[in-house]
């Protein structure tokens, strides 16, 4: 019951991958993706009821060591698909895409509610709610910027076009977050989310004309 569904589907997902890469059987990855799907579904049940019990730590906790486990077998199926191929170059391709995306979205999702779940707990401690909330968008918006400038940097290091892209996204679902939460901010929080921002911003556009040349030879 309880987590444990979605835990054990995660692990049969990856044994019928393994048998997928072994027998080269399409069957064998389609049902692996079912299975995945069925995992991460029952996952997001558990994580709509999940509740902060007294002694919840960020990071130490139910919630995000199934954020983990989701993520970490998103990239070894991706993994899988990268060492052993598919059917064709086109499906492992895709194989590949697929749940490297599935795994960012799902990382990105996780340390995001960590966070949010940490300023919630100083607001139980006894801080002014709308100070916590100010510190929580602004520490969010630098952590979306940061991971954003992350996936750029493996994506020219790797010459892999995927997470440059994903790197791309993330900045512009930054730029507009910041720029609508920007003015429900108190003027310090609004300084130090457009300083960040930019900065991060800018070495990341840097990076893009001081390598664009490395463009040229990229993979997945």
């Amino acid at each position: 019951s309880g987590p444990w569904i979605a835990a054990w589907w995660f692990i049969e997902s990856l044994v019928l991958y393994v048998l997928a890469s072994s027998s080269s059987s399409r069957g064998f990855q389609v049902m692996g993706v079912v299975v995945y799907v069925l995992g991460i579904f029952d996952l997001l049940s558990y994580l709509a009821n999940y509740a902060k019990t007294v002694g919840y730590v960020i990071f130490f906790n139910g919630e995000f060591v199934m954020m983990v486990m989701a993520i970490l077998t998103a990239y070894t199926i991706a993994l899988i698909y990268y060492r052993y191929g598919s059917i064709n170059a086109e499906i492992q391709k895709r194989g590949i895409s697929a749940f490297v995306v599935i795994a960012n979205i799902l990382t990105v999702y996780a340390l995001t509610t960590q966070i949010i779940s940490y300023y919630e707990l100083q607001v139980i401690g006894g801080m002014k709610s709308s100070q916590i909330m100010n510190w929580s968008n602004t520490t969010v918006s630098i952590l979306w910027a940061l991971y954003a400038a992350i996936l750029t940097a493996i994506g020219f290091a790797k010459k892999f076009s995927l997470f440059r892209y994903m790197g791309l996204i993330l900045f512009i679902i930054t730029a507009f977050k910041v720029v609508i939460e920007i003015w429900s901010l108190g003027p310090l929080y609004r300084i130090i989310s457009f300083i960040v921002f930019g900065i991060i911003a800018l070495s990341a556009s840097f990076v893009y004309v001081r390598y664009r040349e490395r463009l040229k030879s990229d993979h997945v």
